[in-house]
């Protein structure tokens, strides 16, 4: 007989799962059985009546790699339940818990930055998350001043790094919500004496921006097949650099789907399996309790 390791393998009775080939060296074929080694039919002597217990109760597994026993080994009991019900979880969380914040990019279309015009040396913008946000990066040693929907001053990168923002734009309030569902406050005016408050100084700041995303919820009406990438319109972000006006440049293009299926309609169906194999050895572990005493011993006999 070969090498054999014990591994704690849950309650007494086999699961539907098998394993196959777990942890062979070069030249031998590992394989985990319930203690069924030797021709007769009978566990050999380590396992004789209960199994071995592991930790928390769970018997053990032997890991035999002589190549010659079965390779139908069996995970079983409460270890495995636990296991699946903790991925059953997890999986229908990620699938019904709503998005954490307005913050949240379409995949369906791509906002892309053409060009800063006129262009200025050490200024950079990107758009992140499909067309969610843009952020600026300031590295001129000039002040780049970002407006908001009304001209209004939004936004200030200072030449020294330090970022500020004007609580009194209704920019300010309005890009918290993707679609601009929010009650935006009396005192953020487009006229109104601005309000900075300075949030770091690291040069660097992104933000959500209504003028870079479709604000509809449905399809655009200039795509006409969904399967074909299709320009929605061209955008721009008027924007000041060193006190010189200057605009963000860019386009937002439709994206057709890349096929497969969803990451929710797959975690969906993981927590399905997971939680029916669950569901059924929970409720063979039940009646095997309720069964004779002298039944449950001669299943180890």
């Amino acid at each position: 007989m070969g090498r054999q390791l014990r591994l704690c393998a849950g309650a007494r009775r086999p699961s539907p799962f098998a394993v196959f080939g777990v942890g062979a060296s070069a030249g031998e074929t590992a394989s985990i059985h319930i203690a069924k080694l030797e021709g007769g039919g009978r566990p050999s002597a380590s396992v004789q009546g209960r199994p071995p217990r592991g930790p928390r109760g769970c018997p053990s597994l032997i890991v035999d790699t002589s190549g010659s026993a079965r390779s139908n080994a069996r995970f079983r009991g409460p270890c495995w339940i636990v296991a699946a019900g903790i991925v059953a979880a997890i999986a229908l969380m990620a699938v019904i818990a709503p998005p954490a914040s307005a913050h949240k990019g379409s995949p369906n279309y791509r906002s892309t930055v053409r060009a800063i015009t006129p262009a200025e040396s050490g200024v950079q913008v990107q758009v992140l998350n499909y067309d969610d946000r843009l952020l600026l990066i300031n590295r001129s040693g000039k002040t780049v001043l970002v407006r908001g929907y009304d001209g209004e001053p939004y936004i200030r990168v200072l030449g020294d790094g330090a970022v500020e923002v004007n609580k009194n734009s209704p920019a300010y309030y309005l890009n918290q919500d993707r679609y601009g569902n929010v009650t935006v406050p009396s005192t953020a005016q487009p006229g109104a004496t601005p309000a900075w408050q300075t949030l770091d100084k690291t040069g660097r700041y992104e933000w959500h921006d209504h003028r870079i995303h479709y604000m509809a919820k449905g399809t655009p009406p200039q795509v006409k097949d969904r399967n074909k990438r299709t320009k929605i319109f061209a955008w721009q972000v008027p924007i000041d650099v060193g006190g010189r006006p200057a605009k963000l440049l860019g386009d937002l293009y439709w994206q057709p789907p890349t096929g497969g299926l969803p990451r929710g309609a797959l975690l969906a169906l993981a927590a399905l399996v997971f939680g029916g194999i669950a569901f059924v050895e929970i409720v063979r572990r039940r009646r095997r309790q309720g069964a004779p005493r002298g039944k449950a011993k001669a299943a180890w006999g």
